[in-house]
């Protein structure tokens, strides 16, 4: 039998499933498919003593025939300084600390003096390190209230919430309430670059219960948290990911949130399944009556029009965090300019004097340039 790939290498050309489809259809080559395994776990080496050296004449004696071997005797003196910390003893611990190489861990091994033994461990890893949630502002603590009482009526409500009004920490106490109560939570981003910022946020409150889940992450990372969520483990309890988690294997799913819901991110397009993440994890919170909250600064059109017609709840937080005033927004007939005959090049004569003012007092400038979807004139 050959593999598709070394058929490539025979004819000498890179597409070669037609020619292949051709001659299955003729009968002349049949399929034949195999799956293997792709994952390996993580193993680390542990070390422990001998049962036989736990009586204390027999360790006697063996420090006694060890002291000719200095690093042997060495290594086994720093075994039991590690030994009070009551946790198992790795062995690239045992080797750094007490300064010998892996040639005398081995050699302390066959003379039956350590066992060598190996734990299975995930490849990533948060520290179980936590932090009291932030204080909620009057607004915050407002919206929290009217999320929690459309959660009586609704199972998906939509928190439209302006920019910096501190969603992020309204999600914290709905994830905290729902971790309380032993269930998963499922916070999805419409980026795997937004991650970082959310998982360093999150894992000051909520620990080691965190997991990543998207495709940065390697096939054997990506397995381990798969089993963390299939076992319903408490690292796993709360998932943090882009749209392909919603295809994790929840079995006790309390909360989904969907955080910048209106992003095109959510939709896949390339490679398929082509799917909108958003809706799929809606689909996902109706399997296991969960709740659903959709966040945003600017809904998309579909899930305001939902609120219009009372299938979503609605929950407004106007406020920004600290009071921060929001930005001055200026709108610029180009139309009347060029009548007027104001315009300068491509610039009104109001955006070249306002760019003059920020170089003055040394400030940066963002210009927009329209494309494909924005349109360059408002008539």
């Amino acid at each position: 039998s050959l593999t598709v790939h070394q058929v490539s290498e025979i004819l000498g050309k890179k597409k070669v499933l037609p020619i292949l489809d051709e001659m299955i259809k003729k009968s002349v080559l049949y399929i034949k498919e195999e799956i293997y395994e792709v994952y390996k776990p993580k193993l680390v080496k542990y070390v422990r003593l001998n049962q036989k050296y736990n009586d204390e004449n027999a360790l006697q004696n063996l420090l006694e025939e060890l002291s000719r071997a200095k690093k042997q005797r060495d290594a086994i003196l720093t075994f039991f300084q590690l030994k009070t910390t009551k946790k198992p003893i790795k062995v690239d611990v045992l080797r750094e600390k007490s300064g010998v190489s892996s040639v005398i861990i081995k050699t302390l091994e066959d003379k039956e003096i350590f066992e060598i033994y190996t734990i299975q461990t995930d490849r990533i890893n948060f520290d179980g390190a936590t932090n009291n949630l932030k204080q909620l502002n009057e607004y915050q603590q407002k919206a929290l209230s009217e999320i929690k009482e459309s959660f009586t009526k609704n199972d998906i409500t939509l928190l439209h919430g302006v920019t910096s009004s501190g969603k992020t920490e309204i999600y914290t106490k709905l994830i905290d309430d729902i971790v309380s109560q032993g269930k998963q939570v499922l916070f999805l981003l419409p980026e795997i670059a937004l991650t970082t910022q959310i998982i360093n946020r999150l894992q000051q409150y909520f620990g080691d219960k965190i997991s990543v889940f998207h495709s940065k992450y390697s096939v054997n990372e990506r397995v381990e948290v798969w089993n963390n969520v299939l076992e319903n483990k408490q690292k796993a309890q709360i998932i943090l990911g882009a749209r392909s988690s919603v295809f994790l294997p929840f079995s006790n799913l309390g909360l989904i949130v969907i955080d910048e819901e209106h992003e095109q991110s959510y939709k896949q397009f390339d490679p398929n399944p082509r799917y909108n993440g958003r809706d799929s994890a809606i689909v996902l919170g109706k399997l296991h009556q969960a709740k659903i909250l959709l966040g945003s600064a600017t809904p998309s059109v579909e899930s305001k029009f939902n609120t219009e017609q009372k299938k979503y709840g609605l929950v407004e937080l106007n406020r920004r965090h600290g009071n921060v005033q929001m930005p001055k927004i200026e709108l610029i007939d180009i139309k009347e300019k060029h009548r007027k005959k104001e315009m300068k090049g491509h610039f009104s004569d109001r955006l070249l004097e306002m760019m003059n003012d920020a170089l003055v007092e040394k400030e940066q400038i963002i210009l927009f340039q329209n494309r494909r979807g924005f349109s360059p004139v408002v008539e």
